[in-house]
């Protein structure tokens, strides 16, 4: 069995998630339609980085089961792929995570 993966290199939009999920969502059409099983994004895709404080920070950032999670595993969904992608990641002791 192969699995063909797709590497994306955007420009992502400082602290601007909308406008970062709707780039996912193209660069994630036109990878499925290119044959990729798995795409993989940049870190902080969601949300860029290079804040200026961690209180700044702290108010993009969410739990795994946040809304941006969540807008991407539909996205996978309706487009019958996978991917991985970078956003800043909460938790309840106020910490802050670069995941994916």
């Amino acid at each position: 069995m192969s699995i063909n993966v797709a590497g994306v290199q955007m420009d992502i939009a400082f602290a601007d998630v909308e406008a970062n999920l709707e780039k996912v969502h193209q660069r994630l059409k036109e990878t499925v339609a290119a044959n990729a099983d798995l795409t993989g994004f940049p870190e902080c895709t969601t949300t860029g980085y290079c804040y200026n404080s961690f209180e700044e920070a702290f108010a993009y950032a969410e739990d795994i089961g946040g809304n941006s999670v969540a807008r991407v595993c539909e996205m996978c969904a309706d487009l019958n792929t996978s991917t991985v992608f970078g956003f800043l990641e909460r938790d309840d002791d106020r910490k802050i995570y670069n995941s994916v």
